[in-house]
């Protein structure tokens, strides 16, 4: 039973790594890692250490670097603890694995050492670890060559074996799939000052469906649809005072997808916003109230903070365009100007989204 497990855990290795050594080459495996896992399991520089035991010139990339991502999520579940692999290449394709060990620290050791080798697939011919290293309750079962017929009955220690699940095809068989043109999705929901430059910086509140395609290098179209309301504010005049609200709708499309420091990355994106400004007089005579189309144009920069494999925390700052200049003023003569819409004002919000895949 232990040598049928490790020869399963041998030819999952195999498939994950098919198509990665031609675009290792013989420089250092960099790569950008995500790593959760509950507080009972090991942290990620342990599992770092388990990396570097198989892969010793494995190096974690540096912002704005071109790097593959690796993604570990441990679980645990009934009867030990699910490990979900994900690995992104350059090309944006993805493979993802799964296995289930008895304990964290084998779960540990077996997906620090099935990513080393699809970061580096000279990796599956290292060395066990050390004996000093661990102890031999934890150290994780011995690679056996394919090629051999050496048993692997005179282990010390019988242990559950590590059941490995294969959950995609390898990278260039999900190309010929067609898997780019699937996108992920999302759903989310900010709060911030959607336009500095209404009177008293008021906040406002907004939600939006995304959608996201596969990135290819820096190239990562992702587009949201939603919209957003403002509380008022007030601008006061010598003829009394005027509260500005804003509504729209809004289209935001991003194009460029930066990876700054795992597990953020940077978009630059830029919108539509179609909607309404009311302006209401207070404190006067005879207060009336206005409203004016809302149109404008935007550019920003968002910011996006995984943390966890389903949930990000998003930023966003820039520069909203208006494409109508109304004013809101008070009548008749003299006519004073309570509110006029300046050429330029600001975005700036603080988000969570929350993804699902489309497969």
């Amino acid at each position: 039973m232990f040598a049928r497990a490790a020869l399963s855990v041998l030819v999952a290795v195999g498939a994950l790594a098919v198509g990665q050594k031609d675009a290792r080459g013989a420089a250092a495996p960099r790569f950008y890692l995500r790593y959760s896992a509950p507080a009972s399991c090991p942290e990620q520089s342990e599992w770092l250490r388990r990396l570097h035991e198989h892969s010793p010139h494995a190096e974690m990339a540096v912002a704005s670097e071109a790097a593959p991502s690796l993604s570990v999520d441990l679980t645990e579940v009934p009867g030990g603890v699910q490990a979900v692999l994900s690995a992104t290449d350059l090309d944006g394709d993805v493979t993802t694995r799964s296995l289930v060990g008895p304990t964290c620290r084998e779960a540990v050791d077996a997906s620090a050492w099935i990513l080393a080798v699809w970061l580096d697939p000279a990796a599956a011919a290292s060395p066990a670890p050390p004996a000093s290293s661990t102890s031999p309750a934890d150290a994780a079962p011995a690679a056996v060559p394919l090629n051999t017929t050496t048993p692997v009955a005179a282990a010390t220690e019988q242990r559950q074996p590590i059941a490995v699940r294969a959950d995609s095809a390898p990278p260039r068989e999900r190309r010929a799939a067609g898997s780019n043109s699937v996108p992920r999705w999302g759903v989310g929901a900010e709060l911030g000052t959607f336009f500095t430059a209404l009177p008293a910086l008021p906040f406002g509140a907004g939600g939006f469906l995304e959608a996201a395609w596969p990135r290819l290098g820096v190239l990562r179209p992702l587009v949201h649809v939603g919209g957003f309301a403002t509380l008022g504010g007030t601008s006061d005049t010598a003829r009394g005072d005027v509260r500005m609200r804003l509504a729209s709708a809004r289209l935001l499309g991003c194009a460029l997808e930066w990876p700054v420091a795992s597990p953020v990355t940077l978009h630059a994106c830029a919108s539509f916003e179609l909607g309404s400004i009311r302006g209401q007089g207070e404190n006067t005579y005879n207060p009336d109230e206005g409203t004016a189309i809302w149109r404008a144009l935007g550019a920003s920069a968002r910011g996006r903070f995984a943390v966890a494999r389903l949930m990000s925390l998003d930023a966003e700052a820039g520069l909203v365009f208006p494409l109508l200049r109304d004013r809101f003023v008070f009548a008749p003569n003299p006519v004073v100007s309570g509110y006029a819409i300046p050429a330029v004002g600001g975005t700036l919000s603080l988000g969570l989204t929350v993804h699902f895949s489309a497969h």
